[in-house]
């Protein structure tokens, strides 16, 4: 293993030897199918050859402010936050778990420095593929481009719908997340929950007093 303070990277042999990393693959390609199907093998097989598979610590750093994002980041299992920094102030922006693609996405698309910081909140694990690769693949198998337009339509849906709840209160707010994330409830911190949605812990906390005592 090849330790870096951007996390472990673990090698692995294609064809798979270890099942845990094979599972990890299994995952991977089968979320790329569902959006679409007909996905190549050779484009699958390649895919997995150019893919890292790296373990991060708590508090590591995926991406940090200033830097490039220049891999997406498939994640298999953990949770990642990011953050902004407003007047001197951190601020978490979003969270990703499993399943999810773990990109800093201004900096990722147009190759400039990140005005944010991807930050794992637990023990994280991600396959990752360097853009250059990324976008090789692209060219190449119109079948993989097909995925990644429908990835990036679908998380701009999401990032776009997301956008609205900022005219909503605070308890709206929560009862969004709880309606549309509710995985984020249970994993997220009060602190960082808090922080995402612009209040304090405390006031966080009447908020799911009064909306589960409603709710009972």
């Amino acid at each position: 293993m090849n330790t870096t303070n951007r996390g472990t990277k673990i090698a692995f042999q294609y064809p798979f030897k270890q099942k845990k990393i094979e599972k990890m693959f299994t995952g991977l390609i089968s979320m790329m199918k569902l959006h679409n199907p007909e996905l190549q093998e050779a484009a699958i097989d390649e895919i997995i050859s150019c893919c890292e598979v790296i373990s991060f610590n708590k508090n590591d750093i995926l991406v940090d402010y200033g830097e490039v994002c220049r891999h997406v980041y498939f994640s298999v299992t953990g949770l990642v936050t990011a953050l902004e920094n407003v007047d001197g102030k951190e601020r978490n922006c979003w969270f990703m778990t499993a399943g999810d693609v773990v990109i800093a996405i201004e900096s990722f698309y147009k190759q400039q420095k990140s005005m944010e910081q991807l930050l794992a909140l637990e023990k994280t694990t991600c396959l990752a593929i360097h853009v250059k690769d990324l976008n090789r693949l692209c060219e190449k198998y119109p079948s993989f481009l097909e995925v990644r337009l429908k990835l990036t339509e679908y998380y701009y849906q999401q990032a776009f719908d997301r956008s609205k709840w900022i005219f909503r209160s605070a308890e709206e707010r929560y009862a969004l997340l709880l309606e549309h994330y509710p995985v984020l409830v249970n994993l997220v911190s009060a602190r960082a929950l808090a922080s995402y949605l612009g209040i304090s812990e405390g006031y966080l906390s009447a908020i799911k007093k009064d909306y589960y005592s409603i709710s009972s």
